[in-house]
């Protein structure tokens, strides 16, 4: 009889386990996969809206993403894109992972893709003899700056003026462009050709190595050799 109970525990116990094993074995089978490392722009600037997705995605939609951005805050269980700003300069890391949306399972984090925002913002433009445009370096992080000045305009007949003045870094005597510290403000000067009428001064900058550029416009009115700011 012994025996008996004995044999009937041993195969209860090995069903039970068995079911509990193949359990855990459906449910971890119900997992997504780990994403891949998350798309999107590396070097971006603050207060600027950019938009992060997985690498691959189910197409039956059964599944959903929880992005981490690496400054404190995150976008819970959304679809395979979405968007970010950053409000303060620095590196950042943004991981993902992914969820069965019926099971709730949930995959591991995904590798981190590294974020570089340090700002570059055009301060103000100046006029006179001159035009000098200001640009600040608001990161932390020391930057060489290209930069590209157009005036577009002219009021009367053979003063019409479509002259662009750009950086250059053709030799290591001629690098006109700006070497900006964390923190500090560089002026571009040029000089306007004779000129007579109401010009566009289009400016844009962007730093070696960053992928985005900064553009502003400037209304103003050229008297010959003088610019007048509007």
């Amino acid at each position: 009889m012994f025996k008996k109970q004995f044999v009937s525990v041993g195969v209860c116990v090995l069903l039970v386990g068995t079911m509990f094993f193949g359990l855990v074995g459906v449910v971890g089978a119900d997992a997504p996969p780990t994403p891949g490392v998350p798309k999107g722009p590396t070097f971006c600037n603050i207060d600027v809206e950019y938009q992060y997705r997985v690498g691959s995605v189910p197409s039956d939609g059964s599944t959903e993403y929880f992005f981490d951005w690496g400054d404190g805050t995150t976008d819970s269980w959304v679809g395979p894109w979405t968007t970010h700003v950053w409000t303060e300069y620095g590196r950042y890391e943004i991981r993902i992972k992914a969820r069965n949306a019926t099971t709730l399972e949930e995959s591991d984090w995904s590798e981190p893709l590294e974020v570089v925002v340090d700002p570059l913002e055009i301060v103000g433009v100046s006029g006179g003899t001159s035009i000098g445009v200001a640009v600040k370096n608001s990161g932390g992080l020391g930057k060489l700056v290209n930069w590209r000045v157009e005036l577009v305009g002219g009021t009367f007949p053979g003063f019409h003026l479509n002259k662009i003045f750009e950086s250059s870094n053709e030799s290591r005597h001629s690098d006109t462009r700006l070497h900006l510290d964390p923190g500090e403000t560089g002026i571009i000067t040029v000089n306007p050709t004779l000129a007579l009428g109401r010009f566009k001064i289009k400016v844009s900058v962007d730093c070696a190595g960053y992928p985005y550029k900064i553009e502003d416009t400037f209304d103003a009115i050229i008297l010959f050799f003088y610019v007048l700011l509007n």
